[in-house]
This record gives C-alpha cells, sequence and structure tokens, in this order.
C-alpha cells in the first residue's frame, strides 16, 4: 500500500497498542454540548480539515448535524466522488468558496455568500476540479507566499464578533493525515485562530495517537498551551460519528413531511430545505420525535418554551404543539380565528386566482402574528404552510422558492400557504404578489385538473395603528384589534387558572396579563424605551448588554444582563432572533409597556424621545462593534414611513413626525446631522433630512446641499430624483407661489416611486423608465415658463418661430439673449437633451418585453403626449414631423410595429453617421437574408460580411455609444469549439459597456430579447433564429410561449439537436462561458437561473444573443 494508505490505517492499529485514555466519548460529548444533551448550545461550528480517504468520509456523516458557519479545507480532491465535501453536498447544501471572497464589507460578504443561510465550504489550497492555474495545489512554501495572507484574513472574518459572536462559536480542527511538521498550511492556519480567539473556542479531533501527539508538540512549542483538555484522539472515527449523531436534537426517523396531492404525504429532503434559504418551513409532523417527551430535561424545555410565549416572547411552533397534546388545555384563540380560517379556506378551494393576497390588519402585540400561525399550524396538513424568514429578500427569489415548494417531490402541485409577517406598517407585497404569478407562468405547467391546486395564498399580517380602516379598503383582509370580546376575556381568565396549575408567579407573564386585561392602560401605567415603540420587533443583542454593563461571559454562563436590570428585568425578555446568523437579544416584553415607559421617562425625568434618540447616536458602542440589525434598527428608527389610513405612506417617519410636532426644524436637523456623521455610507438619512427640509421648511437651498450629499454617498435613482424634487418644486414655487401649499400636500404621489427608505441597497424598485419620463416632464414645463417671456409670448407666428430658432440654437438675438444670458446654456442643450431622451424612451419599448399594466400604459400616454407636444414646438414641416414619427415608432399611438418586423429595425434606431448605420443595416439584413434563404443570390457570403463589419469595428472603435457593431461582432465572431478568439472577450465588454450607458436602465425590470441562438454548424449556418425554432413545432402558439417562459423548451428534442451546449463556470455570482484560457461573461437568461451563494461551479448551458449582450438558457450544474 502507498504511504498515506498506511498512515491512513494507523489509527486502528495504534488503538490495540497504546492505553486509551477513560471516559473519551463522554468528553467528546460535553466539549460540544457545554456538558449538556443537544448540540444547540452553539449557534454554529466552524470546521478546519485536512486531507481525507474515502474510508474515513464514511464515518464523517456527523458534519450533516453539525450547524455550519464554514469549512476550511485543505484537500484539493475534496469535491470529486470520495471526498468529504462531494459527500457532504450529497445530503446537505454547500457553496464552493475561495478565501478571497471573504474579502470586502462584513454586510456584502455574508450577503453575497449566503452566509448564516447554507454552508460555506472553503478551499483553502486549490481544487483539483477546476483548470485554471489559480486552483492548483501548492506547496507549502508557495502556498505561504501566495495563499497564507488570504486565508489568515478569513479566520480574522470569521472570528468577527459582528460575524460569530465569541462564546456562541466552536472551531472543530479535523485531521484526518498526519502533520508532521510546523511546515504545514493548517498549522499555519491555527495560529492565526489562536491571534483572534480563545483557545477554548477551539477543539482538536484526531484520526489517530500518533497525529495528536505530533500536533500537541508543535502547538506546546508555539504557545505553550496544553491542548489535552480540548482535544479527542483516542476514539475512532466511527465512535466519534456515533457519539455525535446520538446528540440531541434528533433527526425525525420518519423525516419531516409534507402534504401531496390525493391526500398522501411527501418527505421534506434536508438538502431541499437548504435550498429554500428564504423560508421557515411547517411539517406535517413538527415537533415530533425531536426529543425525549418523558425525560426531566422535556418537562423543563416545555416549561421553558411556555414562560417564554406568556411573558411576551415570540410564539414558536412548540407552543401549538403542546396545546394539541394536552386537548384539556387549548390555545387560546382570538375571536377572529375560525372567521380568517374560513376565508383562507374558502380563497384556496374556490379562487381562481393563482396568488390571493390576504391582509390580516393587527394593533401591535394584540396577538396578529400569533393568530396567524396558529392558522397554519392547523391548515398544514391541507396546505404546504411556510413563513418567510426575511421580508427584504428579493421578491422574485421567494417565488422561484415558493414555487419549488409546490412542486416538491410531487408531480402534480399542492397548494401552499405563506405567512408574511411584515412587523411594520409598509405597503401590501403586491411586488410579491406579482413575482409569484410571474413564477407560476414560467416554472408551472398548468393543466385543468391541477390549477385548482396550483395556487399560492399569501397570509399578510401587518401591524397598524388604523387596522380597521385599511381593513376596509383591502379585500380579501380581516382586522383584529387591542380590545377583547366578553368571551375572550373569559378564555383569558380560564387560561390563567391553568397557567397558576403549573407554573410559578404566572402574574409576572406581563404580555399575557396585558391582553388579559384587555390592554387596560391603568394596568399598563402601574408596570412603567424607544426601539420598541418606533421600530416593531426590534432588539439589542445580549452580547452588546454585557459590553455596555461591564459582564464578561465565558462560555455560556450568562450572568446575567436580567441580574444586573435588578428590578427592571421582569418587563424584560432574552429572545432568540433568526436573522443575521441567529443571536440572542433583549427586549421589553410588549408594545404598550415600551410606549409607557417613554410617557414615563418624559414625566418624571423630563426626557423627551429627542434626548434618547441623540444619546442612542452618541453612544459608540452601538456603532463600534457587535451585530449590524442594531445600526439597521436606528436607521428604521429615523427614517421608514408608515402607511396613512390604509392609502400612502406619511411623509416622514413616526419619530420624526413626534420631534417635529414637539421640538421643531432645529432638533431634527440635528438629529439627522448627528446620524449622518454615524451612518457615512449610507445615502438614506441626508437624503432624508433634504426631503424633510423643502417639503416641511420650503427651504431649497439647504435641500439641495444635503440631497447632494445623498448623491454623493450613493448616486442611484432615488438620491437623483429627490434632487430632480427640490428643483421641481422650487420652479414651481417660484412660478407660481398660489400652487406652492398645493405641491406640499401632494408632492408624496411621485416621491412614493422613488424615496428609499427601507435600506441602503435600494432593491425594492427600479428606475426602469420613469425618470426619464420625469425628465421630459420638467423640461416641458421649463418650455412653458420660457414661452410666457415677453419676446415669446404670444399667439404672433413670427414669437414662435423666434422661439424656435432659440432652441435649435439658430438665432441668438440679445434682445432676449441677455434676459436669460445665466441660463443660455442650459436652454440651449435642453431641446437636445429632450430629443435624445425620446430616443432612450422609444428604446425601452422596442428591446424589451414590457408589462402590459396600467402604471406602464399610463406613462407611455404621458411621454406620447408629450411627443406630440414636442412635434408641435419643434416639427414645422410636415416631412419633420414624419421622420420623427419613423424614428421614434413606439411613441406615436397610431405606428403598431409587429414582432417579426423588430429583427429587421432592431439596429436602427440610434445611430448617428449615416454610413455606419447603413453597413449596420447591410450586414443585419445579409444575416436574416440568410437565415430565411440561404440560397438567395443576393447574399454575401460569411467572410465578407466578417471583412465588412471588421472595417466598420476599425472605424468605431470600443468606444461607440451604441452596442449595434458588437451585437453583430458576437454573432459573426464568436468562437467555434475549434478556434481560438481572443478578440471576443473585447467585443463583449464593449456591447456591455455601450447598452450599459444608454439601455441598462431599462433591463434591470425588464427581460431583453434573444433572437438568435449559437448552433453547431460553421460561419452563418451556427446561427439559429428563434423563428426558426419556432417552425420546428406544431403545437398551439400559446402552449409554444409557456414552453418558452418556463424554460421547458429546453428539454425538447427540436431544440436540442439543433443547438450547442457551452461548458463554463459559476463565480462570484456570474456565470462565465470557457474557451481554452479565455472566460466570457455571460448572464442568466432567467431570474433564478444560477443560486445564491457565489458558489464556484463548473456548468453548461445554450447560449442566446441579446443587444445587451450574451444570455445563458438552461443551465445545468455539472457536479
Amino acid at each position: 500500500p502507498s504511504k498515506r494508505g498506511r498512515q491512513l490505517k494507523q489509527p486502528r492499529l495504534s488503538k490495540d497498542l497504546l492505553k486509551k485514555e477513560a471516559n473519551q466519548g463522554d468528553k467528546l460529548k460535553n466539549l460540544l454540548t457545554c456538558g449538556g444533551n443537544s448540540l444547540d448550545n452553539y449557534d454554529r461550528f466552524v470546521v478546519v480539515v485536512n486531507k481525507s480517504s474515502p474510508e474515513q468520509v464514511q464515518y464523517l456523516q456527523f458534519l450533516n448535524k453539525l450547524k455550519l458557519f464554514c469549512v476550511l479545507d485543505f484537500d484539493p480532491s475534496s469535491v470529486a466522488p470520495g471526498g468529504l465535501c462531494h459527500s457532504y453536498r450529497e445530503s446537505r447544501v454547500a457553496n464552493l468558496h475561495t478565501p478571497s471572497q471573504y474579502q470586502g464589507q462584513t454586510d456584502s460578504v455574508i450577503k453575497n455568500l449566503n452566509l448564516y443561510k447554507q454552508t460555506s465550504w472553503v478551499f483553502c489550497n486549490g481544487r483539483n476540479d477546476l483548470d485554471s492555474n489559480s486552483d492548483k495545489e501548492l506547496d507549502y512554501k508557495n502556498w505561504l507566499k501566495k495563499s497564507c495572507k488570504g486565508v489568515e484574513k478569513l479566520v480574522s472574518f470569521v472570528c468577527d464578533p459582528e460575524v460569530l459572536l465569541h462564546g456562541r462559536c466552536l472551531i472543530l480542527f479535523l485531521l484526518l493525515s498526519p502533520v508532521d511538521t510546523e511546515k504545514d498550511p493548517i498549522f499555519e492556519i491555527y495560529k492565526a485562530f489562536i491571534k483572534h480567539t480563545e483557545e477554548e473556542s477551539i477543539v482538536t479531533i484526531c484520526g489517530s495517537r500518533s497525529t495528536y501527539e505530533k500536533w500537541k508538540k508543535m502547538i506546546q512549542e508555539m504557545s505553550g498551551s496544553d491542548i489535552d483538555p480540548r482535544s479527542i484522539y483516542e476514539l475512532t472515527l466511527s465512535e466519534v460519528n456515533g457519539t455525535v449523531m446520538a446528540l440531541g436534537p434528533f433527526n425525525q426517523s420518519s423525516g419531516r413531511l409534507l402534504p401531496s396531492s390525493d391526500s398522501s404525504f411527501v418527505v421534506l429532503k434536508q438538502k431541499d430545505e437548504d435550498l429554500l434559504t428564504a423560508l421557515d418551513i411547517l411539517c406535517l409532523n413538527q415537533c415530533e420525535n425531536i426529543y425525549d417527551e418523558n425525560s426531566p430535561e422535556f418537562h423543563d424545555f416545555r416549561i421553558k418554551v411556555e414562560e417564554e410565549f406568556y411573558r411576551g416572547g415570540k410564539v414558536k411552533w412548540w407552543n401549538f404543539y403542546f396545546c394539541d397534546k394536552d386537548k384539556d388545555k387549548p390555545f387560546v384563540k382570538r375571536d377572529k380565528y375560525d372567521n380568517v380560517k374560513k376565508m383562507i379556506t374558502f380563497h384556496l378551494r374556490d379562487s381562481k386566482d393563482m396568488c390571493i393576497l390576504f391582509n390580516l390588519f393587527h394593533h401591535p402585540g394584540c396577538g396578529g402574528s400569533t393568530l396567524a400561525m396558529h392558522l397554519m399550524w392547523d391548515l398544514r396538513q391541507e396546505s404546504r404552510c411556510a413563513v418567510l424568514k426575511d421580508n427584504t429578500h428579493p421578491k422574485a427569489d421567494v417565488a422561484i422558492q415558493v414555487i419549488k415548494l409546490m412542486n416538491l417531490e410531487s408531480e402534480r402541485p399542492t397548494p401552499v400557504l405563506l405567512l408574511v409577517d411584515d412587523s411594520k406598517e409598509t405597503e401590501n407585497p403586491y411586488e410579491l404578489v406579482s413575482s409569484i404569478r410571474q413564477a407560476v407562468r414560467d416554472y408551472c405547467n398548468i393543466n385543468v385538473d391541477d390549477a385548482k391546486n396550483c395556487k399560492v395564498m399569501i397570509l399578510n399580517c401587518v401591524r397598524s395603528h388604523s387596522p380597521k380602516e385599511q381593513y376596509i379598503r383591502h379585500n380579501p383582509s380581516q382586522f383584529i384589534t387591542a380590545s377583547l370580546t366578553k368571551e375572550e376575556q373569559n378564555n383569558f381568565e380560564k387560561k390563567l387558572k391553568e397557567l397558576e396549575e403549573t407554573h410559578e408567579k404566572p402574574e409576572n407573564f406581563y404580555s399575557f396579563m396585558i391582553m388579559k386585561s384587555n390592554f387596560d392602560q391603568k394596568y399598563i401605567d402601574k408596570l412603567a424605551p424607544l426601539l420598541n415603540t418606533y421600530v416593531a420587533e426590534s432588539e439589542i443583542s445580549l452580547s452588546l448588554c454585557e459590553d455596555f454593563l461591564g459582564i464578561k461571559v465565558i462560555h455560556w454562563q450568562e450572568d446575567s444582563v436580567m441580574d444586573r436590570m435588578k428590578r427592571y428585568s421582569n418587563v424584560l425578555i432574552i429572545d432568540k432572533v433568526e436573522e443575521w446568523g441567529g443571536y440572542k437579544g433583549i427586549r421589553i416584553l410588549h408594545h404598550s409597556i415600551a410606549s409607557a415607559c417613554l410617557k414615563e421617562l418624559e414625566r418624571s425625568c423630563f426626557l423627551k424621545v429627542s434626548n434618547i434618540t441623540m444619546e442612542i447616536l452618541q453612544c459608540d458602542l452601538f456603532f463600534n462593534v457587535g451585530v449590524a440589525k442594531h445600526r439597521d434598527s436606528i436607521q428604521q428608527m429615523l427614517i421608514e414611513r408608515q402607511q396613512k389610513d390604509g392609502v400612502g405612506r406619511e411623509l416622514f417617519s413616526p419619530l420624526i413626525d413626534k420631534i417635529h410636532n414637539q421640538e421643531g426644524r432645529q432638533t431634527v436637523q440635528q438629529i439627522f446631522v448627528k446620524a449622518s456623521s454615524r451612518f457615512l455610507t449610507s445615502a438614506s438619512i441626508p437624503q432624508a433630512l433634504a426631503r424633510y427640509l423643502y417639503i416641511k421648511e420650503s427651504d431649497f437651498q439647504e435641500a439641495t446641499k444635503w440631497a447632494e450629499t445623498a448623491k454623493n454617498i450613493k448616486e442611484n435613482p432615488f438620491t437623483l430624483d429627490t434632487i430632480g424634487q427640490i428643483h421641481k418644486s422650487n420652479l414651481i414655487s417660484n412660478n407660481n407661489r398660489e400652487k406652492a401649499q398645493e405641491l406640499a400636500n401632494t408632492e408624496d404621489e411621485p416621491e412614493e416611486e422613488v424615496a428609499d427608505d427601507a435600506s441602503d441597497d435600494y432593491q425594492r424598485k427600479s428606475y426602469n423608465v420613469y425618470g426619464y419620463v420625469g425628465v421630459l416632464e420638467i423640461a416641458f414645463l421649463v418650455f412653458e415658463i420660457l414661452s410666457r417671456l415677453p419676446f415669446f409670448e404670444g399667439n404672433d407666428p413670427m414669437r414662435k418661430k423666434y422661439f424656435q430658432s432659440f432652441l435649435k440654437k439658430k438665432s441668438q438675438s440679445p434682445t432676449y439673449v441677455e434676459i436669460i444670458k445665466e441660463h443660455e446654456p442650459f436652454l440651449l442643450s435642453l431641446k437636445t437633451e429632450v430629443k435624445e431622451t425620446f430616443d432612450l424612451v422609444n428604446c425601452y419599448f422596442t428591446y424589451t418585453k414590457v408589462n402590459n399594466s396600467e402604471f406602464d400604459s399610463k406613462k407611455h400616454r404621458t411621454v406620447c403626449g408629450l411627443f406630440k407636444k414636442y412635434g408641435a414646438l419643434f416639427c414645422t414641416a410636415p416631412e419633420d414631423m414624419k421622420k420623427e414619427r419613423q424614428n421614434n415608432p413606439n411613441l406615436n399611438l397610431e405606428i403598431n410595429i409587429e414582432e417579426h418586423r423588430l429583427m429587421l429595425c432592431i439596429l436602427t434606431k440610434f445611430n448617428k453617421k449615416q454610413k455606419t448605420k447603413e453597413t449596420i443595416n447591410y450586414i443585419l439584413s445579409n444575416i436574416v437574408l440568410y437565415l430565411l434563404k440561404p440560397k438567395s443570390k443576393h447574399v454575401k457570403s460569411y467572410s465578407q460580411l466578417s471583412d465588412l463589419l471588421l472595417k466598420t469595428l476599425q472605424d468605431v472603435g470600443l468606444r461607440y455609444p451604441f452596442p449595434d457593431p458588437y451585437y453583430l461582432a458576437l454573432l459573426l465572431f464568436w468562437p467555434s469549439p475549434t478556434e481560438k478568439n481572443s478578440d471576443i472577450g473585447t467585443y463583449v465588454t464593449a456591447i456591455r459597456n455601450s447598452s450599459r450607458k444608454h439601455l441598462s436602465i431599462f433591463f434591470r425590470k425588464r427581460s431583453t430579447i434573444a433572437y438568435f441562438y449559437l448552433g453547431k454548424g460553421e460561419g452563418l449556418d451556427r446561427l439559429v433564429s428563434k423563428r426558426k425554432l419556432d417552425g420546428t413545432f406544431k403545437i398551439p402558439r400559446d402552449i409554444l410561449a409557456q414552453l418558452w417562459w418556463n424554460g421547458d423548451i429546453f428539454k425538447e428534442q427540436q431544440i436540442t439537436c439543433r443547438l450547442h451546449r457551452v461548458s463554463g463556470i459559476t463565480e462570484e455570482g456570474q456565470v462565465f462561458a470557457n474557451y481554452g484560457t479565455l472566460k466570457i461573461l455571460v448572464r442568466p437568461a432567467r431570474i433564478g437561473g444560477i443560486r445564491h451563494g457565489c458558489s464556484r461551479e463548473r456548468v453548461s448551458f445554450y447560449l442566446g444573443f441579446a443587444i445587451n449582450g450574451l444570455l445563458a438558457y438552461d443551465i445545468q450544474y455539472e457536479n
């Protein structure tokens, strides 16, 4: 056998020869559970592992059970069959990363790599399944030079308390092969870990005694530490595996079950659940067979869970499970429960809509979210139920995951009930509804029999200060208020008596007692801060409180913050917060208590909310370390607006409104200025201050200054639009002061589309074409003001001619130039800018698949109306208007361009030089003619067209402002599998740059159209038109369209036999086509084409050619 093979067999030999340490099994359990019986004591595990063998891998199944944050793997063959990573990915999801991907801002890295949601498997010394030089395994000397620094930065990231809280994470060094010398990469990483964390957080598990002895000696010589108390080396891997697998919580022996068609059930596989990162799935057998229910530990667990809930903690599935087990003590329901259940059941059964939105409006703290979860618990046998974990998750991705849940493990769909707990007053999730409807069309082949089950019911649970008013404006919906009926009060009295039998001091269950008292303000006042009042579901992490109070926590000995808070601890509760990777947070029990505390602080301590807000902003601890959600909550408190009686949103956040009403502008501005110094990278704070100054104070000059500050931090459609709104308001105010107040009252309508007050990522809405519509509206307002100047005003045709001449730069009479001299450059360029804007808007309706929404239609009508004004203003001759209509056909309501004509006119819109335009049209016409009639005598050869295009490309260079010539370059010069074209990457970059400059604003939420696909031939024969592909199917057009929408078209033999499948790789969330050493960037044709998490994976796909670049269709993962 090989040397490595002898080394791997050594553990079994050494066991017979060496004395075994007593109770190593108990020692392993104690190390992993902190002396308990469950792995739940640690939030996350980090594993560092070196090379393994297939014989060892079979005994490492326990890794599937650990809540892995990341694995640092030094085995370059791990992803291949027989490797540890390959074995893990057979039953769990892991994204494949490199250390360099952990560099950057913490929040961005967490989001991009899907950390906390899926395991990150980091290859620290190469990957043998990839061919690039950067993925080669290195010897120690070269690794130290090229890779060590990157892995050390990875270790620093993992040990950052903002990522994994100290004492809440355990690091496992899993040594499966010998480490004979200090000159080994894994030893360097051990040294990196002990620089950033305490050695008590590191546990070593060795595959053999001899490996351990060498490892122990090296560490002693390096640091003088004795690692014996934290090491396991006498157990075989089989014994280690069995010991860990015996620890709780237990996996359900029957598997987690979901309802399916015809009253059947299916098993929810762990790997499938790993992929559904946005959803917390409720199973049929939730909570069953997890613990030994006859044990004292389970009894203590039940008491603890019930106490947490009745004190004010969030309801858990366990609470319903306990009540189901004890039928004599049912869960307390609000009276509206049966009504809501009946309505949901009715809509799921009888509605024709594939996605139904049901709104449940409720006062904060009155049991709305609890009622919603109770409904899901009782309906889990009829529908597949899930809770949306994070409301900021991209809606299109949520929709795809919901559809996957609907069709999981079954050929027929099962209805889905999705709970969206908004926890704040926001717009109803119509974007999610739209995304789900689109996903159903894209991914589901619905036949008549299955249509009734292909449904998603969104139970939208919205906290509101006016639930009844919002209920009236939405259908279907229901509302719950902070007022109990007599029957509800009786039920709470009965439950109190039950609690007195099983719990000590139930009178301290304040959340329960507030409801039992029918939310009596006198009771609440007898019990008595800012975040819990103005930001729903906000907590301060336990670790931050410990730092604030100077408490040192070592391995779960929580002294405790509650002890330090003394008599106030009765109104506080510690919750497990699932977001941001999971942490323990402390908050006030109930919204009403928090509000009462604020009133008491103002009454007895003369502290206004502005004082407390400023204290928080001045506290360094909130902004230096800890969970990023704290900072988000503070920012949210300042900028997030609520709905007003169900119609639109308030102009400012409730906190800012209150401070403005109490103390006025000076205090509000001071708070925003201080906040902007804390949130240096957030454009939302200065943007909110700018809005406040021009809406509330009409101080346009100061507002402009802060709007410019926001734009300099992050230039995007939202900050730019705020500047535009300020100038527009100022312009109208100066033009007609009588309308200034009207503007202030109605300004929120346009601002609603673009003001972003939820986050700094600006993902919620897209600029699309609407910002340019605003540009046109303002331009024509300027034209109107200009036309009122004495020299231009009136019906005299000569005055109109002077006006046109001025704007066309054909005449500059000193008489009127002197009047507007200061603004002359702007005014003279305005006509050109308007013309170019019309061109861009016309492009929007040409290149994209436009929604048939009323909003799009309204904008289209607006632009068409302005275009008509443009014609009346600047087109004096009939031939001028005819020319403009030809150049902008989609802005003329009388012109309707057929889709098949688009292929011929698609590249004719924006060319400035006639020669270039004619050449491009000539080449494209030849390509189209060849595909329609290959033997036509008018068709030029491939080489002739290529030569002509090359000459054109030399003339225009790589900075041509429009994508036309580069689009043709991709069509003609894309390399075949047998050739290399080193310039193709240049053209890919050029088309991306040119289309981004003028077209990218339209493609953020619109799909571009690929008219050509890469086939298997040579020359022009390798271009396959969509029209030709469609012609191979003899089926109705609506069915054919559905096949294209959901991607099933690429499963058809008529397609696969004609198209060439390209090999590629995914990196950093992008897709690349591989051609030799070239990596060419392409774009997934469909949302959800690749998984989140930036995993580096080998893929293959079909290639389509669109005006803004290359599209990858039917992306398949090869590993």
